[in-house]
């Protein structure tokens, strides 16, 4: 637990001196509200109970609560999906999926400029995450449940554009955790985890865990979460404007080698952009 929340509290901290850093420019930041809805194509494979790759309509809604000045942009956000998966073979698989995202990240802007982006913000975010799948005809396989914190690195690219006789803003975000606490809580026939065995904390009546336990801290390699996004942003009409985009997520983890949960997401998003009411 300890080798947890340290590297959490540190990055909490980290991110609050340089929130707090030169009023100055705090003064010019504007304050923001993203408010989204859309469709998505979800795409779930399974190894540890099938073959079989399932797919459905998902529907996303979320808040995002952010500020942006000349030189840098942070915020947070809760995200919630839900959706039901069905396999193409059958009518009787049916999964249920609801994914919970609690994320907040902090970039700077980069003097850098080419003649594919005119801005470009960098830098680190944090997401705590969990997707809970229901298959009431698969018996003790009926639950699951991925949980991860994760540390990203992100980026954020714009660039003008001329759209329909208008100027528009493109925009392009591109996240990847590098560093993740990782638990797969499955049923008891197949993910009760080794350490548990080892340490005489497991038997067949009432074995529970709790989120910080039996999980691993896991890079790259094991636990895969990225997530991509490509946006218009359209002109402002009064004070809020209209953003449509298309997004990506990969979430990948394998607690048993070969024997992983892959979940895809294919969403079109349109979200209500408001700044603050200027004074």
């Amino acid at each position: 637990m300890r080798k947890i929340v340290l590297p959490l509290l540190v990055v909490i901290l980290l991110t609050g001196m340089a929130v707090g850093q030169e009023e100055s420019e705090e003064s010019k930041a504007t304050g923001f509200w993203e408010l989204k809805t859309g469709v998505g194509l979800g795409r779930l494979q399974n190894l540890k109970s099938s073959q079989v790759k399932l797919r459905g309509t998902t529907i996303p809604i979320s808040v995002y609560r952010g500020k942006i000045s000349e030189n840098r942009m942070y915020g947070g956000g809760l995200e919630i999906v839900a959706g039901t998966l069905t396999s193409p073979f059958n009518n009787v698989t049916d999964v249920t999926t609801s994914e919970i995202r609690v994320h907040f990240n902090y970039m700077k802007r980069l003097s850098i400029e080419t003649s594919l982006f005119e801005a470009w913000y960098f830098g680190g975010g944090l997401e705590l995450r969990r997707q809970s799948l229901t298959n009431e005809l698969a018996g003790n396989n009926s639950q699951n449940s991925v949980f991860s914190n994760s540390l990203f690195a992100v980026n954020h690219f714009e660039r003008k554009v001329r759209l329909l006789k208008k100027d528009l803003k493109l925009s392009y975000d591109f996240s990847l955790a590098l560093l993740s606490y990782a638990k797969d809580d499955g049923s008891f026939a197949f993910s009760a985890p080794q350490t548990a065995l080892e340490n005489g904390e497991f038997n067949t009546q009432d074995f529970e865990s709790g989120i910080y336990e039996h999980g691993e801290i896991v890079s790259i390699n094991k636990f895969a979460n990225i997530r991509s996004k490509v946006a218009l942003h359209f002109p402002a009409k009064r004070r809020s404007s209209w953003i449509l985009a298309y997004e990506w997520n990969l979430v990948k983890y394998s607690r048993v080698k070969n024997y992983g949960v892959a979940n895809a997401l294919h969403t079109i998003s349109i979200t209500r952009y408001i700044p603050k009411k200027q004074k």
